[in-house]
């Protein structure tokens, strides 16, 4: 989806100067507030856009560096998985770094966080290249 993510941006007019596909291990070597201290001192960077998924702490990780003004550049954000609060309990997603802690993890929870710390959300794939656009 990254690379998608990448076309769309890139069909609507807007430069994208770096994509990095992080995957979802336990052990992570970077994640994205490692990339975001990163793009906060870039001049080429204009806005971040991330995508998350069910499970982890990452992007709420992100969340609370945008709280925290320790990034100030536009953040938006595109988070799969809405549909796993609809399945039972007993049905377990995703890999071994997609771990729900309490609500912390969670779809829902990661947008939420996003929201509240000021990133802009995206409900489809198809919503970001506006968003980007409204934004740079």
């Amino acid at each position: 989806l990254g690379r998608e993510i990448c076309w769309l941006i890139m069909k609507a007019g807007v430069v994208n100067t770096t994509a990095i596909g992080m995957g979802g291990d336990v052990i992570a070597g970077s994640i994205y507030t490692d990339y975001l201290e990163l793009f906060g001192k870039d001049t080429e960077t204009k806005a971040v856009v991330i995508f998350g998924e069910h499970g982890g702490t990452y992007a709420q990780q992100a969340a609370q560096m945008l709280k925290a003004r320790k990034f100030t550049k536009p953040l938006i954000a595109l988070i799969a998985g809405k549909f796993a609060g609809t399945l039972p309990n007993s049905v377990q997603l995703g890999h071994a770094g997609a771990i729900i802690e309490g609500k912390w993890g969670t779809t829902e929870s990661k947008i939420e966080e996003l929201k509240k710390a000021g990133a802009l959300i995206a409900k489809i794939p198809d919503d970001l290249p506006d968003l980007v656009k409204k934004v740079v």
